[in-house]
């Protein structure tokens, strides 16, 4: 029997089931689904934020390629 608890398995089985047992529970509580809520609203916050960059970029790159076309025609 003491060769029994002695197996590497057996305890690889049971760290395996007991993590299993506790991520459900986990998944399940209010906890985790505030986390979830939070962790989307940061990422869309962010992608608004990337968005805004992007589109501010955008638009000076445009400003400075017209300026060239005007200067380019001015000569």
């Amino acid at each position: 029997m003491k060769e029994f608890f002695k197996s590497k398995e057996l305890w690889t089985f049971v760290g395996g089931a007991v993590t299993a047992v506790v991520t459900s529970k986990f998944a399940k509580s209010n906890k985790a689904r505030e986390l979830a809520v939070k962790g989307l609203a940061s990422g869309m916050q962010v992608k608004d934020n990337v968005e805004a960059t992007v589109t501010s970029i955008k638009e000076d790159a445009q400003d400075v390629y017209a300026e060239a076309v005007e200067k380019s025609k001015a000569q």
